[in-house]
């Protein structure tokens, strides 16, 4: 019983930090995180530095890559799959499948700025907004 508090606790502290990062972003502040793990290469590798600032929700559109935090308190870095108005849907580039949780306004931090030339960001924003959704969709038509 003590163990699972201990560990409700730390989660609770992780998503205070988070919220934390947000409402430093919403005045203007930003900030860089390392990236790890694998989900997001070939375009943002491990150990990575990446900038994060603040974007409206509303203004967050497919193929954009974002910030947010889990109900766990984990800070994932993924990009956007689908944006529907009140939600959105996330993934890995490297993922087949998006992210089996829903991002809202109040688990989305920020969106990550990376130093590209504008040829790297309109390929990767095409390939984010249109490819990999039409993949997506494709690939979940054959499997019915």
């Amino acid at each position: 019983m003590e163990r699972d508090s201990k560990i409700q606790n730390r989660i609770r502290r992780k998503i205070e930090i988070s919220q934390l990062f947000k409402m430093s972003l919403q005045k203007g502040f930003s900030f860089t995180v390392k990236g790890e793990g694998d989900s997001m290469w070939p375009f943002i590798r491990s150990n990575s530095d990446i900038r994060v600032s603040f974007t409206s929700f509303k203004k967050i559109e497919s193929g954009d890559i974002i910030l947010v935090c889990t109900d766990k308190g984990e800070n994932i870095i993924h990009r956007v799959l689908y944006k529907y108005e009140k939600y959105i849907f996330i993934k890995g580039d490297i993922h087949k499948y998006p992210d089996n949780f829903i991002v809202t306004e109040n688990n989305y931090i920020g969106k990550v700025k990376l130093p590209l030339s504008n040829i790297y960001y309109t390929f990767y924003r095409l390939l984010g907004r249109y490819i990999i959704p039409t993949l997506f969709k494709l690939n979940k038509k054959r499997k019915h």
